[in-house]
């Protein structure tokens, strides 16, 4: 029977949602009556929360005792700022400090105002981003074309202001 071998898990929070190799081949969640995010990583760690900022294409990132290389890779999700949002992905970084990073990004801008991100490091990395509006109570599905999206290391959903998620995999 065409299908069978997907699974689904539920979310009401952040938290892992499924663990191991596997690949996402559809979303839904809902939202609460404020703005709010959902972000998805693959990683087997608890991503870190951080602030940037942007002047031209040099994001710089803060992030206190950090521990990052020159050349390692952090997947990040970006929220906006005064001026825009930086654009989220996977992304080399130079350390410019042990509590400062920078990464080129694609777009080029100012963005200032402190605002959040976060990110992971250490292989896999960030896969999918969306924003959540203020009074968005209804089931928003995603279906993923293809094959869907490969997870490598294990699923992690940051969700702010998200009262559900389902996740569909196999």
């Amino acid at each position: 029977m065409a299908g069978s071998d997907t699974k689904s898990t539920h979310a009401h929070g952040s938290g892992f949602v499924v663990l191991g190799r596997h690949r996402i081949t559809g979303l839904s969640y809902i939202g609460t009556a404020s703005d709010g995010f959902l972000e998805i990583f693959d990683t087997v760690v608890v991503p870190v929360a951080a602030t940037y900022a942007r002047s031209g294409t040099t994001v710089t990132v803060s992030s206190t005792g950090h521990g990052l290389q020159t050349g390692d890779t952090v997947g990040i999700a970006y929220r906006p700022g005064t001026g825009g949002e930086a654009r989220s992905g996977n992304y080399a970084v130079t350390v410019t400090t042990a509590n400062a990073f920078t990464i080129v990004d694609i777009n080029s801008g100012t963005i200032s105002g402190s605002p959040v991100c976060t990110y992971v490091s250490g292989g896999g990395g960030w896969i999918f981003s969306t924003e959540v509006s203020e009074l968005d109570i209804y089931a928003n599905v995603l279906s993923v074309p293809g094959d869907g999206m490969l997870v490598k290391n294990g699923t992690y959903a940051k969700m702010t202001n998200v009262d559900s998620a389902n996740f569909f995999y196999n």
